[in-house]
């Protein structure tokens, strides 16, 4: 409180600089720099720190960098056409403890094979664009990062609302997707031999105008491997309501509930010869407006034998009359209610939507059902695996 609020002009310029800190003595809500076609240009600079601004009005970027190693804390990027812009060999990147919002092309756009980037305890909400609103990943050097990072509101007009990766790597853990919107891929939209592992994480209340309202893995190529994740609220117009598949997926101790598609499939539309499996799992009280047997699993025919359930609680029969579901590997429950907390009940009506308590409770038959082959130490809430005897179906190991 005894400094007063200072902005500065934009267009500032490292240039060929190595290891140089820029540091804000007042941090991010009194500091500002404003204005310029970059607001931070920074280039051949190896080393650089940029901690405790906010960095905002560029006309075409907030950052741009190119070809350096760069970290970022404890910052705001907000109010350009793109916020962050890593041009070539931007490795590593490091993004911590940063608000990115209200950019209008991209937060985060990442379009080199060479570049390297990790976000950590950030928060990536209401930016806009054509793909990847909040984050664009064209490859790398290696696996992005995320951790502990929420991604809100974000609406791209094409594919991944919240991040649109294509031929990347990327890991996602402890994080929150909640009420982005795309054409395709409400939250996540994954494209060209793209793997994503998400673990601990809540996808919820995200929307598509076509297909997968929460994950879209677009080609045979790319893969989901979920572990620990609830993916509840989320609406597809077309086909998918959680996910649509034409690559694989992996679920592992994960929810699919309340899901809703416009067309088929309320929790999966699968349209994959791309291996896919779903162990230890849930998938409960999901809808689609057409399709009385496929509310949960749609698969085209034949592509059934490529989706196996085992050891999961799911709301209906594998294979089907006229419309296919999965292939049963064993020891499902195709008839039982996992017994939520707090259900989304009607999910035709109240999607997309974040509500919902995903617990399960006392007399649950998801509890002691799960496999010992396949395990986690911990469920999403952070309780420890197994608890009372055995390992629950399901993102939440049930606490007597």
């Amino acid at each position: 409180t005894d400094f007063t609020a200072a902005t500065y002009t934009g267009g500032l310029s490292n240039i060929n600089k190595t290891n140089r800190t820029l540091q804000s003595v007042c941090g991010a809500d009194f500091t500002i720099i404003s204005g310029g076609s970059s607001v931070i240009t920074l280039q051949g600079n190896d080393g650089a720190v940029i901690d405790g601004f906010s960095i905002t009005g560029g006309t075409i970027y907030g950052i741009y960098s190119n070809s350096d190693s760069l970290t970022l804390k404890d910052s705001k990027v907000y109010s350009n056409p793109t916020g962050i812009h890593l041009n070539n060999g931007c490795n590593p990147v490091s993004i911590q403890n940063t608000d990115i919002y209200g950019n209008t092309s991209y937060g985060i756009n990442s379009p080199s094979t060479l570049n390297l980037v990790s976000i950590t305890n950030s928060n990536i909400h209401n930016n806009s664009g054509s793909s990847g609103a909040g984050i664009s990943f064209n490859g790398g050097a290696g696996t992005h990062t995320i951790t502990d990072t929420s991604f809100t509101t974000n609406s791209a007009s094409t594919n991944g609302g919240a991040i649109y990766c294509i031929a990347c790597t990327m890991s996602i853990d402890d994080s929150t997707f909640r009420s982005n919107t795309a054409g395709a891929g409400g939250a996540i939209y994954l494209l060209n031999a793209s793997t994503a592992t998400i673990t601990d994480t809540f996808i919820q209340g995200n929307s598509a105008t076509g297909s997968g309202g929460g994950i879209n893995v677009a080609n045979a190529t790319a893969t989901a491997n979920l572990t620990n994740v609830i993916l509840t609220g989320n609406k597809a117009s077309s086909n998918g309501g959680a996910v649509f598949l034409q690559g694989a997926i992996n679920g592992l101790f994960s929810a699919v509930s309340g899901n809703y598609a416009g067309n088929l499939g309320g929790a999966v539309y699968n349209n994959s010869t791309a291996v896919s499996t779903v162990k230890n799992s849930i998938m409960y009280n999901n809808d689609a407006a057409n399709g009385a047997d496929n509310k949960q699993i749609y698969s085209i025919s034949g592509k059934e034998q490529y989706l196996t359930a085992y050891y999961t609680l799911i709301n209906q029969i594998a294979g089907g009359t006229g419309s296919y579901s999965y292939t049963d590997g064993g020891n499902n429950d195709t008839f039982g209610n996992p017994d939520f907390v707090s259900p989304i009940t009607t999910p035709s009506t109240y999607t997309p939507t974040t509500a919902g308590n995903f617990r399960i409770q006392s007399g649950s038959p998801a509890i002691n059902a799960a496999s010992a082959t396949w395990t986690t130490d911990h469920d999403i809430y952070g309780d420890s695996r197994p608890l009372a005897g055995g390992y629950d179906m399901g993102a939440d190991e049930y606490m007597p």
